[in-house]
């Protein structure tokens, strides 16, 4: 009986998790679309993405694409960009965030 009711909070503890990984990310999109790009670093920007999206996979059980310690292929070193390259780069990583979520929305 105990090894079904861990089960089913493991299950609980997972939808959960889904849940606050996927309002995160729709509030994340929606401070996206009216920041100003002067009010967070193109670094910051990234950890929330990473952080968002890390959570959102381990609470369907994949594996992060990018865990702390590891090399992040994509990494750009934010200090060596221009802040045209910076603001450029945030507009990136909007963009690509507003087209998971919207691929998720269909999905669901």
């Amino acid at each position: 009986m105990f090894l079904a009711e861990q089960r089913q909070a493991r299950r609980d503890l997972a939808r959960r998790h889904a849940r606050l990984a996927q309002a995160f990310l729709s509030k994340a999109v929606a401070r996206l679309q009216t920041l100003d790009p002067r009010e967070l670093s193109p670094g910051d920007l990234l950890r929330c993405f990473q952080v968002a999206t890390d959570i959102e996979r381990r609470a369907v059980g994949d594996e992060p694409i990018w865990t702390p310690g590891d090399q992040d292929p994509e990494a750009i070193d934010i200090a060596e960009l221009t802040d045209e390259e910076r603001r450029a780069r945030m507009e990136q990583l909007r963009r690509e965030l507003e087209r998971r979520i919207a691929a998720e929305e269909t999905a669901s």
